[in-house]
């Protein structure tokens, strides 16, 4: 192919975007502190708030003038970079424009003439993805907050529902018929669980809106573990589940928020019981690894029907359920996970899956936290 007829069309290609709106192109040259602009394309002069003959009479323009004050320093960074490496991007760059406002952008620069110290830019405006974003996060606010609001305001009238249920199967207000104790306990059960989802709600605005304390201290993991273990033994005998507990030695201990490490291991441990079968196994023991020595890693197994690899990560976004695409076999919102995993990365630790799609393949979830030296 002839190279006059290729540089031909990438030149008209060049003119093409520039003559977009959407790409703004200036060549620029540098000594010293200054990065003068020599010349700039219409949408390039546009996004300064300038048109042909504004950007002729008031230039040549100076990068630096243009640069937000506290932006300088980054801008002087990318500067040494595009010296020394030949080309940078692309950046996030704010501009200030004519009229005083702040121009988001993202910067392409390369240098054309080392020698002559000259460079090309590739701005895109990126105003709109901006603005899009945080009206998504001015939404997100609103939403927990309503969350919030709404959850707390939803316990005071349930919490006096569990109240007059528990002063009733007493026989505080006199005695019950077998036929009327079996329904109070249904109803005392859907009270629980409702309550349950609450909180879970509640706790899930919360995080959202980065409202909660950690009170860090030392755990000793064992007792910690030996803790919850007690409460979901009666859970797994019911459904007829094996469960084992296989503690740490008694002086490992972590660096957690000694409550919320008890709510991540509960969520952990009841969503294991809950998609295992009837004849199965759930484990929970530790592991230390020499190549990450400073954290300790508890881990939930089970013998369920696992995950698909492609779920990994959507089994921790909010409002999705483990089992989603097939038929759903068990109750919730979905939040666990979501809070397990915000809860861990609260304590500056994490939480992970691996799982293998198939009956009985199960699935393991490893909660990671910092490892601390036991009191002496």
């Amino acid at each position: 192919m002839d190279s006059h007829a290729t540089d031909a069309r990438f030149d008209a290609g060049l003119r093409a975007i520039g003559a977009s709106g959407v790409v703004g192109l200036c060549n620029w040259t540098f000594a010293g502190d200054s990065a003068v602009i020599t010349a700039a394309d219409d949408t390039f002069i546009a996004m300064l708030g300038h048109d042909r003959e504004s950007f002729a009479r008031e230039g040549p323009f100076d990068w630096r003038r243009l640069i937000p004050p506290d932006s300088l320093t980054s801008f002087d960074e990318r500067l040494a970079e595009l010296v020394e490496m030949g080309a940078h991007g692309p950046h996030a760059q704010d501009i200030v424009s004519r009229t005083g406002h702040r121009i988001p952008l993202l910067v392409t620069s390369a240098l054309t003439d080392a020698t002559a110290r000259t460079a090309t830019s590739i701005c895109l405006d990126v105003s709109d993805q901006v603005r899009a974003r945080a009206d998504a996060e001015r939404a997100s606010v609103a939403k927990s907050r309503f969350l919030g609001v709404m959850t707390h305001e939803l316990r005071t009238p349930l919490n006096t529902i569990i109240g007059q249920l528990e002063l009733v199967t007493d026989g505080t207000y006199g005695d019950l018929t077998e036929q009327q104790r079996t329904a109070l306990a249904r109803v005392k059960r859907a009270s629980a669980q409702l309550r349950a989802l609450v909180d879970e709600v509640l706790t899930f605005s919360r995080l959202e809106t980065g409202v909660v304390h950690y009170d860090m201290q030392h755990v000793v993991l064992a007792d910690a573990l030996l803790r919850v273990s007690s409460e979901v033994g009666a859970q797994a005998e019911a459904k007829g589940i094996t469960f084992q507990l296989l503690p740490p030695t008694a002086d490992m201990c972590v660096r957690a928020d000694e409550a919320k490490l008890h709510d991540v291991l509960l969520a952990l441990l009841s969503n294991a019981l809950k998609f295992t079968p009837t004849g199965g196994h759930v484990t929970l023991d530790t592991a230390v690894r020499a190549a990450a020595s400073d954290y300790v890693f508890v881990r939930v197994s089970d013998t369920g029907s696992g995950i698909a690899r492609e779920r990994y990560t959507a089994i921790f976004e909010p409002f999705t359920q483990t089992d989603e695409g097939r038929a759903r076999s068990a109750t919730g919102l979905g939040l666990g996970l979501t809070i397990s995993r915000d809860l861990a990365a609260g304590m500056g630790g994490d939480l992970r899956v691996r799982s293998t799609l198939g009956d009985g393949a199960g699935s393991t979830f490893t909660l990671s936290l910092r490892r601390a030296e036991a009191p002496g």
